[in-house]
This record gives structure tokens, C-alpha cells and sequence, in this order.
């Protein structure tokens, strides 16, 4: 099952509302020039994978949450930067799932 962070972590070069891309991502249209932030059910930290690795069978069987978009790798490693700062300035230390958890993330 997948589920989605709200408010999305989004790159500043994606023109499309959260809404949209969730919509997309529903029935299988992954833009194949994003980047998709998730988290998988067991890890602390994120992964950052692009969105035509999402058509693999791993992921169609595994929980995840994703928590980001960015339109390409360089600015999804920023927003990734972005997450552990926040996480880091919230509760003073870099465990990601731990801060997404106080945001709606299981």
C-alpha cells in the first residue's frame, strides 16, 4: 500500500499540484522524468528513486510512503537535505521516519 506525506515535499521546478500527481500516480503514469522520495516500511531513512522504477514488481508488493518529488536527481538530494534539516532542527537529531511520523507518516 502506498500512502503520501501531506504537505508533499516538492521540488520548486514542478509546475503540477500534489493532487495531480497523485492522481497520475494512481493509474500507473509516472512522468519518467521524476524523482520520487520514499520511505519503505522497515528503513529509517528515505530513498530516492526515479518513477520509472516504480513499474518493477518489488515495489508494487512492498508498503511505502512517499514523502517527495522532484523533477530531477540533483534537486531530489536537495529536498532529501531539506528533510534532515527539518527533522534535525525539530527533534534534534537526523532520524527521518521519526519526524515523518509526528507529520501523518506511519
Amino acid at each position: 500500500m502506498v500512502s503520501w506525506l501531506r504537505p508533499l515535499y516538492m521540488d520548486e521546478q514542478i509546475k503540477e499540484k500534489p493532487a495531480v500527481i497523485r492522481y497520475r500516480f494512481k493509474f500507473k503514469k509516472y512522468p519518467g522524468n521524476y524523482y520520487y522520495i520514499i520511505l519503505p516500511d522497515g528503513q529509517d531513512m528515505p530513498e530516492i528513486i526515479r518513477a520509472a522504477y516504480l513499474k518493477q514488481p518489488w515495489y508494487k508488493n512492498t508498503d511505502y510512503a512517499v514523502v517527495g518529488v522532484a523533477r530531477e536527481k540533483a534537486s531530489a538530494l536537495k529536498l532529501f537535505c531539506r528533510m534532515a534539516e527539518d527533522a534535525y532542527r525539530a527533534t534534534g537529531g537526523v532520524n527521518i521516519r521519526g519526524y515523518l511520523r509526528g507529520r501523518g507518516v506511519r
